[in-house]
């Protein structure tokens, strides 16, 4: 990635070291404790691509739901972004958190990608993911990028998302292509909807797994700097944190 060094003065003007906005702590209202992401291409969606009956998505949907979680226990989150598939059997998933198993074997820290997951392996597939296991006889590989920045485009579910989203990807892309950070280091994609239209773009950045809001193509390359140079958040637009309760985040800006 380059010197990802900062230097004395980077520090200093360093965003991570801006404050809080109190508006936006504590707004993630999706408890979850792990985030399927389904590889498509694409970069915007149906309005509900998850309720369209016959596509994978809605298969995976049914299969979750099926699933009697106790009360209280966080969920998973599913959503779709623009990476595209590496084949064109199945369906691509990029697991975060995906990490330490149950049977003690250590994959990737900074998440797994799945790959040709069919309809026919999700009974299964989601077994093992709800136990934090590795589903057997699928072919996997650690995630290699150091950040995987997802942002809401999902323009179709509300114009807000479809007008910002793709100003502050085409922002961030170009950032990382001016200062020679490849896309192999840092990934940059259009996600479905992600929750909080209001505080459109909405981003999330993995694996820390930060969620923004009010995010544009003005602040987005504060939002990076935050994250390449100063190793931390970006204060000014910090939602919450997957894993982290309302409570937890809001104690932040205390």
């Amino acid at each position: 990635m380059g010197n990802s060094e900062s230097t004395p003065q980077e520090e200093e003007s360093c965003a991570a070291n801006q404050p809080y906005n109190p508006k936006l702590v504590g707004t993630v209202k999706k408890d979850y404790k792990r985030h399927l992401i389904l590889c498509s291409g694409q970069m915007d969606w149906t309005g509900k691509p998850e309720k369209e009956s016959g596509t994978f998505i809605n298969s995976l949907t049914k299969e979750l739901k099926s699933r009697n979680l106790p009360d209280g226990e966080p969920g998973t989150l599913f959503t779709l972004c623009s990476e595209p598939n590496r084949s064109d059997k199945g369906v691509d998933i990029i697991v975060y958190p995906e990490g330490v198993y149950s049977n003690e074997e250590v994959l990737s820290e900074k998440g797994v990608r799945y790959f040709q997951v069919t309809e026919a392996d999700l009974p299964s597939f989601v077994d093992h993911i709800l136990k934090d296991e590795a589903p057997p006889n699928i072919h996997k590989e650690k995630v290699t990028w150091e950040h995987v920045v997802l942002v809401c485009t999902h323009g179709t579910r509300d114009k807000r998302c479809g007008r910002i989203g793709p100003q502050v990807v085409d922002q961030l892309t170009g950032m990382l292509s001016e200062r020679n950070i490849s896309s192999d280091k840092v990934a940059i994609l259009g996600s479905s909807h992600l929750g909080g239209h209001k505080y459109a773009a909405v981003v999330v950045v993995y694996p820390e797994g930060d969620w923004y809001g009010q995010m544009t193509a003005k602040n987005a390359s504060d939002l990076m700097d935050a994250y390449l140079q100063c190793k931390s958040l970006y204060p000014p637009g910090f939602r919450g944190k997957m894993g982290e309760s309302i409570q937890q985040s809001k104690e932040r800006v205390k």
